[in-house]
């Protein structure tokens, strides 16, 4: 026995952890990319040339890279979560370690977009400046505040429980820490795809342009997608997290807005940064260049 734990099963659990994170890494590094490159590419109607192909390849490989860090990560969270706080907050596992892991695995996926984004050759100046709005559709720029609003609602609800009654006051507490957590998001949804698309263009030839600016509309919809889904992930922790708090009539509403919640987040992501789907660049290009 360790600390109360089964030596046989904490090393069980031990080794299928960091086991799994170290072959999600692996497969990052080393697994083939080519069939990605080429759907990314004909989805967008970016001709892969001698030039283009190595441009596209790097840039997709390191933006798979550090989604498997954060994929890496939220699979050794709960195994963390638990042998560090399971005797104080074994009562929140069930909703805490989910918006954790998935936190962890959206943070590696808006990483790669960041990092990729100052991994770019020598650039000039856009003679015309780019705004977020030109690369994605206005509804992904609407929804943070709103969700932002939601969670504080759900948190102000939760603190007035926890206001209530004593015993309810710590998960209240963490209410108002996750709602904030969305409201940063609302920041990020500013700060990040604005970075992105207004970096400087590399002075090459024209379909290098064509291929830089879908890459540069793509990092805009996973970064804003992967934000999405983290507020709609968050919510849905707190809503689940709140269900057990209120009497049986508003629990199960709360339980389906949960659940409803989880799954658009998933949705929002995949939809938003998978290479088959093609989301046009409607910023005008110079001749022989757009897309």
């Amino acid at each position: 026995m360790i600390d109360g734990y089964d030596t046989a099963a904490l090393l069980t659990g031990i080794a299928i952890s960091f086991g799994g994170a170290a072959a999600i890494w692996a497969w990052a590094w080393w697994a083939p990319i080519d069939g990605r490159v080429r759907r990314w590419a004909a989805a967008r109607a970016v001709p892969l040339t001698e030039a283009t192909r190595p441009y596209v390849t790097t840039r997709m490989r390191a933006a798979r890279r550090w989604r498997s860090a954060g994929v890496g990560l939220a699979w050794t969270a709960p195994l963390l979560w638990e042998l560090v706080h399971r005797s104080a907050y074994a009562d929140l596992d069930a909703w805490v370690v989910p918006s954790l892991a998935l936190a962890l695995y959206l943070s590696g996926a808006v990483a790669a977009e960041v990092v990729a984004a100052r991994r770019l050759p020598p650039g000039r100046a856009a003679m015309d400046a780019r705004e977020v709005a030109a690369y994605v559709p206005s509804a992904l720029l609407r929804w943070p505040p709103r969700l932002a609003v939601a969670s504080v609602v759900v948190a102000g609800w939760a603190w007035s429980i926890g206001a209530v009654d004593d015993s309810r006051a710590h998960p209240a507490a963490l209410h108002v820490v996750v709602a904030a957590a969305v409201l940063a998001g609302v920041g990020a949804s500013r700060w990040i795809p604005g970075y992105i698309v207004s970096r400087r263009q590399p002075v090459v030839a024209p379909e290098m342009t064509r291929a830089d600016d879908a890459l540069r509309s793509w990092s805009a919809h996973s970064c804003l997608g992967a934000i999405l889904a983290a507020q709609m992930a968050l919510l849905g922790q707190q809503a689940f997290g709140l269900a057990y708090q209120v009497g049986t009539p508003l629990r199960w509403a709360l339980l389906a807005v949960a659940v409803t919640s989880i799954a658009l987040a998933i949705g929002t992501f995949q939809v938003a940064s998978g290479p088959d789907w093609r989301w046009t660049v409607r910023r005008d290009l110079p001749s022989g260049a757009g897309g």
